[in-house]
């Protein structure tokens, strides 16, 4: 499979697609967000995960759209939910650099850009916790980290909205077909975050993982 080339081709990868399309629209119209987005963490529990930058950092006239979390070359980068790589790119170009995209059964798709190594192939199917890639500085990186962002489709945005609120100025942009940028704080587990992540989230209305409210 060549670098950038979405799933598998061919009827087998188009039609566990299908499903996992049938599967997660189901859950979306029957079960509450806060399951569906149930998400693991991107590192393992050894590794001390701190949010440096989040979703709501500006960066020139946009924002950030996206969790970063310093990490030291050479660190495992795991799935934090079970699913199918839709993406993989091996080659260090563009902003991204190295990267790769999991839709997950919730309909949500988590991208880990900057990676050194991808380890993970298109198409292929990975279980919670299982091992996507290493960590690194590929493409356009002031230092090592893993920056990791979720696109949502458009009919799960309600339950998004219900459990952890809609960032003020909305939700970001949509980028097919994956999705538009929903934050990653009221999802991801880590186990902290810098003082002026807190700051920008209080500001947008974001609440942070274990912050997030009951349904009403």
């Amino acid at each position: 499979m060549r670098a950038g080339s979405l799933v598998a081709a061919g009827a087998a990868g188009a039609g566990a697609l299908g499903l996992l399309a049938l599967h997660r629209q189901a859950n979306a119209a029957r079960e509450p967000a806060r399951a569906l987005l149930a998400f693991g963490r991107p590192v393992p529990a050894t590794v001390r995960a701190i949010v440096s930058s989040g979703w709501a950092r500006p960066r020139g006239d946009r924002l950030h759209r996206a969790l970063d979390l310093p990490l030291a070359v050479g660190t495992p980068v795991i799935a934090i939910d079970d699913g199918i790589v839709v993406r993989v790119q091996h080659d260090d170009r563009g902003d991204a650099g190295r990267w790769i995209g999991v839709l997950h059964p919730s309909g949500v798709t988590s991208r880990s850009l900057h990676l050194a190594r991808v380890l993970a192939r298109a198409g292929a199917r990975v279980r919670r916790g299982e091992l996507l890639g290493i960590s690194g500085d590929s493409g356009n990186s002031a230092a090592p980290h893993l920056h990791l962002d979720l696109r949502a489709p458009a009919y799960l945005l309600p339950w998004i909205a219900r459990w952890a609120g809609t960032p003020r100025g909305g939700w970001g942009p949509a980028m097919e077909p994956h999705g538009h940028s929903i934050p990653g704080e009221p999802w991801i587990p880590v186990d902290g975050y810098r003082d002026a992540v807190r700051r920008d989230a209080v500001a947008a209305g974001i609440p942070l993982h274990g912050e997030v409210r009951r349904g009403r």
